[in-house]
């Protein structure tokens, strides 16, 4: 569980965000998270995505959106905001989803990476939880967030229910990642919510797109072999059902 620290991280985390707010820090002043965001043919709901991105209150981001070589208006959308902390790459060809995510991933510069996709709509304090978590649990590798269900209008439908062993934001390792897959599924760890640190990537390696769609609960299981993770109880990302997902053609299972 998360236990002695949290309270120790909280009130640096408390602290830097007073020190924020009162002038006497900088957002430089708190970790680099890089956002990824792979994106194929997305034109449709980019932009509300890239809203909720940029609107975060975490004070010290980059956004990496990377197109893969969508034939829509995708990357238009995306080169129309005027934040210097959106990047946007173009890919001169398709390279699936998970080859896509990891060129992102090798241009990042924060010590934290999250993977966000292109048609999900993100709640304005999740990385500042999550960061919150990650500093008050340093032995995590990585956390994740739970979703509410939308549909293609963005209207919500359902969201995910949180068993109870794996709530109170307590460490999970291997065997209760691999157990809980088992029971429930790809359902609590979805990429679109996670927050990893860079030497856990260092330490197991990129995405296996060998894995195709499952790749991203291979690379969760592969970091709990050797960090402890955790999952935040709050609702956090508003997850899209019903179309397309940035892979190139497959429904969404991620």
């Amino acid at each position: 569980m998360a236990s002695s620290n949290s309270s120790t991280g909280a009130s640096v985390a408390d602290a830097r965000r007073y020190a924020l707010l009162t002038g006497v820090a900088t957002p430089t002043d708190f970790p680099l998270v890089s956002i990824v965001v792979p994106v194929f043919e997305a034109e449709r709901h980019v932009r509300e995505s890239l809203d909720s991105i940029l609107g975060q209150t975490y004070p010290n981001l980059e956004v990496l959106v990377m197109d893969d070589a969508s034939t829509d208006g995708s990357a238009e959308v995306a080169a129309g905001f005027d934040d210097p902390r959106l990047q946007l790459h173009r890919n001169e060809r398709n390279l699936g989803q998970f080859a896509n995510v990891n060129t992102g991933i090798r241009l990042a510069r924060g010590e934290l990476i999250a993977i966000h996709h292109a048609d999900d709509v993100y709640e304005r304090d999740l990385l500042a939880e999550q960061v919150r978590y990650l500093e008050a649990v340093p032995e995590a590798g990585a956390v994740f967030a739970l979703d509410s269900f939308i549909g293609p209008a963005g209207a919500v439908f359902g969201r995910v229910e949180l068993p109870a062993e794996f709530r109170d934001g307590r460490l999970l390792r291997y065997p209760e990642i691999l157990n809980g897959v088992l029971r429930y599924g790809n359902t609590l760890l979805r990429a679109n919510s996670s927050l990893v640190r860079r030497d856990a990537y260092r330490a197991v390696g990129l995405f296996d797109d060998a894995y195709d769609l499952r790749a991203d609960l291979e690379m969760w299981l592969r970091i709990s072999r050797s960090y402890p993770i955790a999952i935040v109880d709050h609702h956090l990302v508003r997850y899209r059902w019903g179309h397309e997902n940035v892979s190139g053609g497959a429904q969404r299972t991620c």
